[in-house]
């Protein structure tokens, strides 16, 4: 939320501190220049704004404090303040944002060669981005810059006289200005530069001069990690020209004490980029680099011990290497020990060590890891079993979109295992799998019992397709046996061979997602279009929608439209959404409004939110014969479902008196709800409700919560200022670890 996520940053944990804060002296105000600043000393004006804006012994940055100061510094023709001061008005930090003002004071403090001054007018007037461009401005601010040595500038200047902004190309000049940015060792210059030489733009075609720019651009003195790895690593041009010079660049570099030089070495060798492919060559420079600490390098050195790529496969090793990784704080190399532990795959089968690992992992926010900890938790993998802490993992998971954490997460939802039981968000959260390519059957978690886990193995033993796929549905979550997911696959396969439609379907959802496989796209399709054609709805519907959507595939609007007919004949719900909205727009199909009635009622009779929506839409339509009672029925039942633009039509139709009697506290409610889930409009519009008391007591620091959390994606800089003017700084800081406490 601009400069305000700063604060929030550094005001999350605080809530204790803001509590007592109004009952202590303000140390900024008993600072030396505080006195000074009062006795309108311009430089301690300068410095009491330059306090409250890096919020120097405060809880937080005060920018309507540090703005006041530096007014007061400015006015006196201090440079630094008034610089300071065109930065928070073209930014909008502590005031209303506005360019001609910021203009304005840039333009008083480059007039006294103020370098970053006049760089940034040449900025604005270059790039246009609130202002006309004006080249002419541009290439004047900029000169004035470069003429003082700034680099930076130099090099736009450069790139001005290249492209020919605003008058005649000039590559000669475009070096020349360029030459003596890099000279200064700017590095874009240097690159720049680099170009130039290789393609002879403003100067004669010199690859040795080239290379020379780019050993400079890349010395261990001036080492960019993102700079070598884009311009070494992925600059295959010059790996073609220099391979040799690389090589030798990148060892001088090594013996110089780089090593991310070491890794990139590593790295060209291992896959085989402007050398000629060689592991053992790769691991030399692995070791290297990993003994140096680098915790890339040991990440890769264990990749190739565990894989077995240049050496033995040595598990002891790929472990050795992979936990400095770990311990150097590489996410990565925490996952895959994770797995290594979770799976037994080189190590022994250990829960409670990759439930450690995931855990340190997690910092990363990795869904996949995410998944595992749900899973462990679920099922007491190296834990204690508990259904809260795991509903909170896979919920994590799940916002990120991870299919196998929806399934499992709506299994507890319809059983209400760790979360209250809640069928319609069981429903979403299945349908949201189904569309991620994990299609799976809804199955209660009942605890299986020992005489029917009994039967199944006898039968399955005996080759009863549908005793296998029980078992193995048993093995992967767990139900009367330990979850097994290599036993799981075993009874699946043995299932699908026999043409059992749902257990085909499964596979196609471990193969999509790899849970215990290696992860195969072609080979998950192959399976849900075996499970379709013999007629299971739910492959129909994922054919449907991946066809439709050209998801992994070619799209195909014609082979969509047969597979959702197909699934919305057999009563899925979301196909029949789906197919409606093709006779709609006529898409695959010829176009049909009646049509796209009928099925879209079905599927809102079976209480699909998305339908339940779009037929509230409709009846507000022409179309729909503007049937006001009929759309808020319908937008009613998906509003109460949890659907938030319902909730937000809703809100609105209440706060208009819309085909209802007007109904403030009503609109209060419904916004509140689409608020909540992240919509901007409910979010300003309760924002305004609680700044003029609509439905609601007058309440500021309401007023600002609902604006911060409006601003990440609308323009409400003005009324967040005119607000944040009427609370203190203890209210503004309630409110911003309020908004981000939101935001977790």
């Amino acid at each position: 939320m601009k400069r305000t996520i700063i604060a929030i940053l550094l005001l999350c944990g605080l809530v204790s501190l803001v509590a007592c804060a109004s009952n202590s002296k303000n140390p900024v105000s008993q600072a030396p220049e505080a006195q000074k600043a009062a006795e309108t000393d311009a430089q301690s004006q300068y410095l009491m704004g330059k306090t409250y804006d890096e919020g120097k012994n405060l809880l937080a940055p005060d920018y309507y404090e540090a703005m006041r100061w530096y007014r007061q510094a400015a006015l006196q023709g201090h440079t630094e303040a008034e610089y300071e001061l065109g930065e928070m008005y073209e930014w909008g930090f502590g005031v209303v944002k506005d360019l001609p003002e910021a203009i304005n004071w840039y333009r008083k403090a480059a007039a006294k060669g103020h370098v970053a001054a006049q760089r940034r007018l040449g900025e604005i007037y270059l790039l246009g981005d609130a202002v006309e461009h004006d080249y002419a401005e541009a290439l004047k601010w900029y000169r004035k810059a470069a003429l003082q040595g700034d680099a930076e500038a130099q090099d736009w200047l450069g790139y001005i006289y290249h492209e020919g902004k605003g008058m005649e190309k000039d590559d000669v000049e475009a070096f020349q200005w360029v030459h003596k940015a890099a000279l200064q060792g700017w590095e874009p210059a240097q690159i720049r530069l680099i170009s130039m030489y290789h393609n002879g733009i403003g100067v004669e075609h010199d690859y040795a001069e080239a290379f020379k720019w780019y050993q400079k651009a890349v010395s261990v003195e001036n080492l960019d990690r993102e700079l070598i790895w884009e311009t070494v690593f992925y600059d295959e041009e010059l790996r073609q020209a220099y391979p040799e010079e690389l090589v030798e660049m990148l060892s001088e570099m090594s013996e110089a004490g780089s090593a991310f030089a070491e890794l990139i070495l590593g790295e060209m060798y291992y896959h085989g980029q402007a050398v000629d492919s060689d592991f053992e060559k790769a691991l030399v420079w692995y070791r290297k680099a990993a003994a140096r600490g680098l915790a890339e390098a040991q990440l890769c050195l264990g990749r190739m011990y565990h894989r077995g790529e240049g050496v033995q496969r040595d598990y002891a090793e790929a472990v050795k290497y992979y936990r400095q990784a770990a311990d150097a704080g590489s996410s990565d190399a925490q996952y895959v020990l994770g797995m290594m532990y979770y799976h037994g795959e080189g190590v022994k089968q250990d829960y409670a060590q990759a439930h450690k690992w995931f855990l340190k992992a997690a910092d990363a926010k990795n869904e996949v890891v995410e998944y595992y900890l749900g899973l462990m938790y679920f099922h007491g993998q190296g834990v204690k079993r508990d259904y809260n802490e795991a509903a909170e993992w896979l919920g994590k998971a799940s916002v990120k979109g991870h299919a196998p954490a929806r399934y499992l997460l709506g299994l507890m939802y319809e059983d209400g295992l760790g979360v209250e039981r809640d069928r319609t968000e069981a429903a979403r959260l299945f349908r949201w799998a189904i569309e991620d390519g994990y299609a799976r059957s809804r199955r209660s978690l009942d605890s299986t019992d020992s005489d029917e886990l009994k039967r199944y193995r006898k039968q399955a033993d005996q080759g009863d397709a549908k005793a296998q796929y029980n078992l193995a549905v048993c093995y992967h979550l767990g139900q009367g046996v330990l979850q097994n997911d290599a036993e799981a696959l075993k009874w699946y396969q043995k299932a699908a061979a026999q043409d059992h439609a749902q257990a085909q379907c499964d596979l196609g959802a471990i193969y999509k997602w790899g849970i215990g496989v290696q992860q195969d796209d072609a080979e998950a399709l192959n399976w849900y279009r075996r499970a379709a054609n013999n007629g299971l709805a739910m492959a129909q519907y994922y054919l449907g929608y991946i066809y439709y959507e050209g998801r992994g595939v070619q799209r195909d609007e014609a082979e969509a439209f047969q597979w959702l007919s197909e699934a919305a004949l057999q009563g899925n719900a979301s196909a029949q959404y789906r197919l409606a909205t093709m006779y709609h727009s006529g898409t695959g199909v010829e176009e049909n409004s009646s049509e796209a009635l009928r099925w879209c009622r079905r599927a809102a009779e079976q209480g699909l939110e998305d339908a339940l929506y779009w037929l509230g839409g409709f009846y507000r339509w022409p179309e729909g014969g503007d049937d006001i009672y009929e759309a808020l029925k319908w937008l009613r039942r998906a509003a109460e479902q949890g659907h938030a633009y319902a909730q937000l039509d809703l809100g609105a139709m209440y706060d208009e008196g819309d085909g209802v009697e007007q109904d403030y506290t009503e609109a209060v409610k419904w916004y509140q709800m689409a608020a909540l889930q992240g919509l901007p409009a409910a979010q300003y519009r309760l924002g305004e409700m609680y700044r003029d008391g609509i439905g609601v007591a007058k309440d500021n620091e309401e007023v600002y919560f609902w604006l911060l959390l409006a601003s990440d994606t609308m323009w409400v800089a003005e009324e967040l200022h005119d607000t944040a003017q009427k609370l203190t700084i203890e209210q503004r800081a309630r409110v911003w670890v309020r908004a981000k406490a939101l935001d977790q």
